[in-house]
């Protein structure tokens, strides 16, 4: 656990050091430079991690990119596999370099954290991007080291954001559809564009708001009947999908339930005030509602929550806002104490629950056991 929370604070350092450097001067070789350290840190330890240090690492990680490696030609390694496009495609050009699986995890590793790195830059006039590098790292670094694939289409569906706020559709249809063609359940984000601006319309605000949150809980207790649809008629999703189709079995998240709620709880409650600092806050704030939703649909198949990371991601932009509202009031205190809930999130979820069994952490490079 040590190794973990090690390499969080070296990175967290790095980027408070960071955004010294970027308000002093916007293209500070300083604070590029310590961005690269920021990065870089959980990335090497994502690299050097033992093989059974993520659940899929084994289930098609390592499968993949051997077959990459020992595949003379791109189509023929292709053919031999049915994994979204551009995965197979990072695979192979990592493959043509090293058929070291480490390297890989590097490449890919190094990718999701830069993506997100550059989300948070992109916002760094509204947050502390130490903060919301932090909930990065305690809520979705470790979820990365597991589901790798849907991992690097997150943080591409994130950065979107900007072209959302820009009405550059163009550019936010193409980013999804990469998105896409890491992992195909990055298609629900799709949907960011038209909640944004639904919400910013001033006419009936209220009531559109309710309505998407109608239809999206209509949509989990259809879950089911959608996805067969999408795999059986629509041909929308492959054949991989049909196993995400509920059997009757409920796992109903409790324990994270009830740390987001303690997470989204005082959010919720200084709403108003948020919005009226950011206006974007009415919308990344209906996102984490969504989030929380898609949470609960547990109770339905586990497929389901992790659609909801692409929604939960906005935690990034809105926790440390609600920080910069909290010091303005006074209120540090209860910073204080909001941080080290996070803390109790990774702990709980990564840690005691082991939550894609990337705990305890083993490397065999690095000489660290169980």
């Amino acid at each position: 656990m040590i190794i973990y929370l090690i390499t969080f604070s070296i990175s967290i350092v790095f980027t408070f050091m960071a955004q010294k450097c970027f308000k002093n001067n916007k293209k500070s070789i300083t604070g590029i430079l310590m961005s690269m350290f920021a990065i870089t840190m959980p990335t090497l330890l994502a690299s050097f991690r033992d093989e059974n240090v993520g659940t899929d690492v084994a289930v098609y990680m390592k499968k993949i990119f051997y077959l990459a490696a020992n595949s003379d030609t791109f189509l023929n390694y292709s053919q031999m596999t049915t994994i979204e496009f551009l995965y197979k495609v990072l695979n192979y050009i990592v493959a043509c370099f090293s058929s070291n699986l480490h390297v890989f995890m590097f490449v890919a590793e190094f990718l999701i954290v830069s993506i997100v790195y550059i989300s948070i830059y992109y916002y760094r006039e509204k947050i502390p991007m130490w903060l919301a590098f932090l909930v990065f790292l305690l809520m979705y670094f470790n979820r990365s080291l597991n589901i790798v694939r849907q991992s690097i289409a997150i943080p591409i569906t994130f950065l979107a954001f900007k072209y959302i706020k820009e009405k550059n559709i163009v550019k936010y249809v193409i980013t999804i559809i990469i998105a896409t063609l890491f992992h195909s359940s990055a298609f629900v984000a799709g949907m960011s564009y038209f909640i944004y601006y639904m919400l910013k319309n001033e006419k009936h605000t209220k009531f559109k708001t309710y309505l998407i949150i109608i239809i999206a809980c209509l949509a989990i207790a259809n879950y089911g009947t959608i996805l067969s649809y999408l795999i059986y008629n629509a041909k929308i999703l492959p054949m991989k999908y049909a196993i995400h189709i509920p059997t009757g079995e409920i796992s109903i998240p409790l324990t994270e339930s009830i740390l987001k709620l303690m997470l989204i709880l005082p959010i919720l409650y200084c709403k108003k005030d948020l919005i009226k600092y950011n206006d974007d806050n009415e919308f990344l704030i209906f996102m984490l509602v969504i989030d929380f939703i898609l949470l609960q649909a547990g109770m339905l198949a586990p497929f389901v929550q992790r659609i909801s990371f692409y929604f939960g991601y906005y935690y990034i932009y809105v926790i440390p806002q609600l920080y910069v509202f909290l010091n303005k009031k006074g209120y540090s205190n209860i910073n204080v104490i909001y941080i080290f809930i996070l803390f109790i999130y990774w702990y709980v979820v990564f840690v005691r629950m082991n939550y894609g069994e990337t705990y305890p952490y083993t490397s065999g490079i690095l000489g660290i056991e169980r």
